[in-house]
């Protein structure tokens, strides 16, 4: 639709004019900055705000495949699979099945006292020169439990930031401990005592792929 269009366009204006080389337009790019454009114009994913501003249309690119990979009904090995994006069959749809188990999860572990304390536990555990984790994975989970709005999937890269690079940053975390952090946290979330094996098969390739894309994005706006 034309509205779609004037969004893409704009989007992409908005990463062009950020760049300081017109060399970010060359041909190994072409295909992932595609990509880019169809999942901006799609979920019309905000790029254009002031805390933003540092990023590069190369950090965007790289969060925008692992979204493609991780979080939509249709993915593609390389971004050049891609063919022409129509408004009904471009396979961009989020999985909204992923979006509810996260939301479940949310609810289940935060709604219960004994279960934040079990977490708590395992995290002081294998991270025991970081305290107050505590907030950092509700921040987590927020996130991942708020993809199914719209909105909230609008804002995802501001929200990242906000919610989880900004607080990170405030508690003097290098980002080497950041992907260690997150690199472990499937896993550590995968052992709760409390956590029925069917839980366990619903739950954790939910959380662990809202880890994989969450964790490139920190990365990349760190």
């Amino acid at each position: 639709s034309s509205d779609l269009c004037a969004f893409s366009l704009f989007s992409c204006s908005v990463l062009f004019l950020r760049e300081e080389s017109a060399q970010l337009i060359r041909p190994r790019l072409a295909g992932r900055m595609y990509v880019l454009v169809c999942l901006m114009s799609y979920h019309r994913l905000n790029l254009d705000k002031r805390k933003l501003a540092r990023c590069t249309a190369e950090e965007f690119l790289v969060s925008a495949e692992q979204i493609l990979q991780h979080w939509l009904l249709c993915t593609w090995p390389s971004s050049a699979s891609f063919g022409p994006c129509g408004d009904d069959d471009c396979g961009l749809d989020v999985n909204k099945a992923l979006f509810q188990d996260l939301k479940d999860w949310k609810q289940m572990v935060f709604q219960d006292p004994k279960k934040q304390e079990s977490i708590r536990n395992v995290m002081k555990s294998e991270f025991p020169d970081r305290p107050k984790l505590d907030q950092i994975l509700r921040n987590l989970f927020q996130v991942g439990a708020g993809l199914s709005s719209s909105k909230e999937f609008h804002n995802l890269f501001e929200t990242v930031l906000e919610k989880l690079v900004e607080p990170l940053r405030e508690r003097s975390w290098q980002l080497a401990d950041v992907q260690h952090m997150f690199s472990h946290l499937p896993v550590c979330l995968g052992g709760l005592p409390w956590l029925s094996e069917e839980q366990r098969l619903r739950f954790m390739p939910a959380v662990s792929k809202l880890v994989a894309v969450v964790q490139v994005m920190v990365q990349q706006l760190f």
